[in-house]
């Protein structure tokens, strides 16, 4: 009976910190996506189409390849030294493959957007990209100072 209990205390808590993630970054996609339609100045037809295009490159092509390079480099800072030429060769081609994948699904990302919105807008979405992610870092900082 103890041990049940246990189990069922583990579990409550991993799924309350697993939701409190997903919501976390709930509230940040929402905040991103308020700030983009507000800089690009999206109408509700223009938003309508380009946030099922935006949000299918960033889920299924950005996040998982950008989380895939982050896991890759922390491998490479703590390890390159013990790293044989082959495995560094290794590394360094997976680091080219996934670059080049975000790159080219970007690309047809924005190919994809250019039948929503204007070729202006399309450009103006990395520096509002930026200036969102300066936003929340700096948002951050500002926060672990308080604390």
């Amino acid at each position: 009976m103890k041990k049940l209990f246990i189990l069922i205390v583990i579990l409550s808590v991993q799924t309350f910190i697993y939701a409190q993630k997903n919501d976390y970054h709930d509230r940040v996609m929402a905040m991103k996506t308020a700030f983009i339609t507000q800089e690009l100045e999206l109408s509700a037809t223009e938003a309508e189409k380009f946030w099922p295009l935006y949000n299918a490159f960033e889920n299924n092509i950005y996040r998982p390849s950008r989380h895939e390079l982050r896991e890759i480099r922390k491998t490479v800072r703590e390890n390159a030294q013990n790293f044989s030429e082959q495995e560094a060769k290794n590394y360094l081609e997976k680091m080219f493959q996934l670059e080049e994948t975000i790159l080219t699904e970007r690309k047809k990302m924005m190919l994809a957007l250019a039948g929503v919105v204007s070729p202006k807008k399309i450009l103006q979405l990395q520096k509002v990209e930026y200036d969102f992610d300066r936003k929340m870092l700096e948002e951050y900082r500002n926060r672990n100072r308080k604390d």
